[in-house]
């Protein structure tokens, strides 16, 4: 058979799919109609086709010949590490692609897992896929899809665990929600960035096209199948094998004239495929192909067809009609007119640039590109330029050199004069319009404090009696609306820190209907956030979804929106993301509202602190917990730096990073924070003399370090507090603290009363919580030498969990650790090793658990000890080795815990 040139191939590849698609009798019809157009491809193709028929005829794939795929329908339930294969999500050349739930119990989540197809089985095919693995983890970006994990089956075939993507098509997103041309340049914003940073690690990706450019609900660009195409043509293979191997490299539609030619692949390429779905994203038609169909069409459009202006392709015309040019704005939020307003000029020059067929003719970087798009975004000018006026410019200037130099001073002075005049008269108006709004706020506030002073007697308030007088007085309180919506959302965000949700929501819906009558779009894009902010506090995730899509729609229609309020909105957004159970996109969001803040100087603000607080808590959610603390101790020493270390929200953020820490094992670390934020709390409110959730967590790492007695006092002290607030949740909390606190410290009757008291409390809830009753049950029975029968209402518990049919999850773990004791206590050493492991494994988070963890260690501990049970003295004496480390930083070295390791190493 003739050798296929690379070209040819190029064109061969797609006709071959769409015939090996079509039966016998429409195949030949279709034949017959191509071999009109293009006789001598069709009659290489038909070449292709007959050689297929022979392999089939000979049984080439039959069995003894080669290893047939598995039955896709075979692998779902199927087990891989963490991972339980649901459904497929796709099938291509190089393989099949699945959803996977993570079912280790150590955090929730999906996953899309790639199998390795059969068919390119061998070192070759293995040794790209391996090679994708490796590229994909040099990618870590917010809006590139991370690899997570890679393997091989115990079959032998290799797969990658990646990020899964539950989002839409680029394209698709932005035409489902009428995207303005704004809000599609702010998304498209977000994959250059991805681009951007693979190009930087050297990785061009050769397919960029809407498919592979997945949009999230809460508007998070997410790049797949990045760095495959770099894999076919990393140096490590020729190009002739390339050609030969039957997997197309390109899409047509969206393919650089250099990928069809077969020249040299730079990241110029990219750029074009970039350009083509940027006009395709604001126009709604292709630049060159707009007619063709097939790959032989698609081939001579991009070699051979300039691309149309922007500008022209939305313009009624001989190509489209005024229905579909309404159609096609509408889509846009705009009218045909505007939609070509806006598209001529700069929008024209820049997509003709990116567009250029001399890939040396293109944008040198991404970035460039990226940043020409963000100079038109905020009206500066642009790098790109067309070519016809600046020749005929360049000419007249030649001819008339004196007479326009001359002319040209002239008109640069009085330009300059007048633009400098109009300049410093605008900046000098609104400088004038912002001090009086502020003198007038100012004067305002200051009113309503004096106010607010009268009123107060010598009795001591608590917060939130300050906050129910200041609403009262703001009821009566003249200003504009602006004025009052700020101390309205200011009043808002001190009920959302004593965690009074619906009284947050009530101010908050106060201060967004007095935003409506400013009808400043900045206001009220502004208020729309913080909606969304209140509500996904509450856990209610369409009425935030509906408020951030309004805001969007706000934003879109502001030409330069201020660094903060985007900051605010993204923050918002992160909220949201952060819910419905995308924390990477949460995290992704408030990293960029942070970047925001710090480029405009706002690092000593309330906002920045904020966004500092969600970036932590989306940093826990996505399993980050350490990352999480960080930032949370990051944020703590700037608002004591800032003189707000003796603020509600600073020991909020407390509150956070102790438990963080417990989450980690680190108790110590965790009690020594709190116990500075209980005396901060108690200078604080001189009424309650403590912060009721703040002090709940300061009682449960009293009980985990063994200060029982204290623990009880504490709880019970919280449980009258929690009474008197009418918080029933809170007060269920306390008094299963103080059950627990008294049974571990063998106080029988204050450990029955206080369990009577929790049982009445949980039955009023909505919702009872069955388990902890259970709990306490079993703790009461082995404080009362009852341990076998405590460890039968432990094992009720366990059942509840799942964990006697799939992986333990992370709450069963102290369940395990009691459930271990007391099959110590009744002789059963076996069963209690297996409890053992099972908290071990649970403990473990990171590499620094194993020595910081006191989580870690109890388990080690118990472990030796069932060991030890067992008469195996040399794994028990390591087991307790093992647990010193980690008991002696996580709990402190004078735990009794800490001694009985010790101990026991030392008889």
């Amino acid at each position: 058979m003739t050798r296929i040139s690379q070209p040819e191939w190029a064109i061969l590849s797609g006709l071959l799919d769409q015939a090996l698609e079509l039966p016998a009798g429409p195949r030949a019809a279709w034949l017959a109609e191509q071999r009109i157009q293009q006789p001598v491809i069709i009659a290489q193709l038909e070449r292709l086709l007959n050689l297929e028929a022979v392999l089939d005829r000979d049984d080439f794939l039959g069995a003894g010949q080669a290893p047939l795929p598995p039955s896709t329908s075979t692998l779902a339930g199927t087990t891989l590490g963490a991972y339980l294969l649901e459904r497929p999500l796709g099938q291509g050349g190089m393989g099949s692609v699945w959803l996977a739930r993570r079912n280790d119990g150590r955090f929730q989540g999906v996953a899309a897992i790639k199998f390795l197809s059969l068919a390119v089985a061998g070192p070759a095919g293995e040794a790209r896929f391996r090679r994708e693995g490796s590229v994909l983890a040099r990618l870590t970006h917010p809006n590139i899809a991370r690899l997570l994990d890679a393997g091989v089956t115990q079959a032998g075939q290799p797969y990658l665990v990646l990020e899964y993507v539950d989002g839409l098509p680029l394209d698709a997103w932005c035409d489902a929600r009428q995207l303005s041309v704004e809000g599609r340049l702010m998304l498209f914003q977000q994959v250059l960035a991805a681009v951007a940073h693979a190009h930087a690690s050297f990785i061009v990706h050769r397919d960029l096209k809407p498919a592979n450019i997945l949009v999230t609900d809460d508007g998070t660009v997410k790049l797949l199948d990045f760095g495959i195409a770099k894999l076919l043509d990393d140096g490590s293979e020729p190009a002739a094998a390339l050609t030969g191997s039957h997997e197309a490299v390109l899409t047509y539609r969206y393919a650089a004239p250099e990928q069809v030619r077969g020249d040299a692949i730079t990241a110029a390429t990219d750029t074009y495929s970039l350009g083509v779905v940027l006009y395709e994203l604001l126009a709604g038609r292709h630049p060159t192909s707009g007619e063709s169909h097939t790959p032989a069409e698609h081939v001579v459009s991009i070699l051979d067809t300039d691309p149309g202006q922007l500008s022209r392709a939305v313009a009624p015309g001989a190509t489209l009609t005024k229905e579909d040019a309404r159609r096609v704005a509408a889509a846009r939020d705009a009218s045909p007119e505007h939609l070509r307003r806006m598209f001529a000029g700069d929008l024209d020059n820049i997509l003709a640039q990116a567009l250029r067929k001399d890939p040396s003719a293109r944008y040198p970087t991404v970035r460039a590109f990226a940043d020409d798009l963000a100079h038109y975004q905020a009206h500066e000018p642009v790098s790109a330029r067309g070519d016809a006026w600046g020749y005929r410019a360049g000419k007249f200037i030649r001819r008339h050199r004196i007479a326009v130099v001359s002319a040209a001073l002239v008109l640069v002075v009085l330009i300059v004069a007048t633009v400098t005049t109009a300049l410093q008269a605008r900046e000098a108006r609104r400088q004038r319009d912002e001090a009086l709004l502020q003198a007038r706020r100012a004067e305002a506030v200051g009113e309503l404090q004096n106010f607010l002073s009268s009123q107060i007697g010598d009795r001591p308030l608590t917060l939130q009696e300050v906050l129910e007088r200041e609403l009262r007085v703001l009821e009566h309180f003249q200003s504009d609306p602006g004025t009052l919506a700020l101390m309205y959302m200011q009043i808002a965000d001190r009920y959302g820190e004593l965690g009074d949700n619906r009284q947050e929501l009530l101010v908050q819906r106060q201060a967004d209907s007095l935003v409506q009558l400013t009808h400043s779009p900045d206001a009220i894009a502004g208020s729309a956030c913080q909606m969304v902010s209140v509500f996904a506090s509450d856990g209610e995730s369409d009425s935030a979804a509906l408020y951030l899509a309004a805001a969007r729609r706000t934003l879109a229609g502001i030409a330069v929106p201020r660094p903060r309020l985007r900051a605010s909105c993204l923050q918002s957004a992160s909220s949201l993301a952060l819910i419905t159970s995308h924390p990477d996109s949460a995290v992704a969001l408030a990293a960029e509202a942070t970047r925001l803040l710090e480029s405009d100087g706002a690092t000593t603000t309330l906002q920045y602190a904020s966004t500092l607080q969600s970036l932590a808590d989306g940093q826990e959610g996505s399993g980050r917990v350490r990352e999480s603390v960080a930032t949370m101790a990051r944020l703590a020493e700037l608002m004591q730096k800032e003189g707000r270390g003796e603020t509600i929200g600073a020991l909020s953020v407390l509150d956070d990073e102790a438990n963080a820490l417990l989450e980690l094992g680190e108790v110590a670390r965790a009690d020594s924070l709190l116990r500075d934020g209980m005396r901060r709390s108690a200078q604080m409110d001189t009424v309650d003399r403590m912060q009721p959730v703040m002090a709940l967590i300061y009682g449960n790492t009293s009980l985990l370090m063994g200060r029982l007695d204290s623990a009880q006092v504490l709880y019970r002290s919280i449980a009258r507090q929690a009474q008197r607030l009418g918080r029933s949740d809170l007060e269920q909390r306390a008094w299963y603290g103080a059950t627990r606190a008294a049974s571990l410290a063998g106080r029988l009757p204050d450990a029955r009363q206080a369990l009577e008291i929790h049982r009445k409390v949980n039955a009023s809830l909505p919702r009872r919580r069955v388990r902890d009753d259970l709990i306490l049950e079993a703790l009461l029975r082995i404080a009362e030498k009852n341990p076998r029968l405590g460890l039968q209402n432990l094992d009720s518990v366990l059942h509840l969990d799942g964990y006697f049919r799939g992986p333990p999850k992370a709450a069963s773990r102290p369940i395990l650790v009691s459930a271990a004791t007391a099959a110590l206590a009744i002789d059963e050493p076996q069963r209690a090793l297996g409890f053992a492991r099972s908290a071990h494994a649970l403990a473990v988070l990171d590499s620094l658990t194993t020595t910081r963890s006191g989580f870690v260690g109890e388990a080690s501990l118990l472990e030796g000890q069932a060991l030890l049970a067992l008469h195996d003295t040399t794994a028990a004496l390591a087991a307790f080795r093992a647990a010193l480390a980690p008991l002696n930083q996580g709990f402190g070295p004078e735990d009794s815990r800490t001694h009985q390791a010790r101990a026991l190493l030392a008889s």
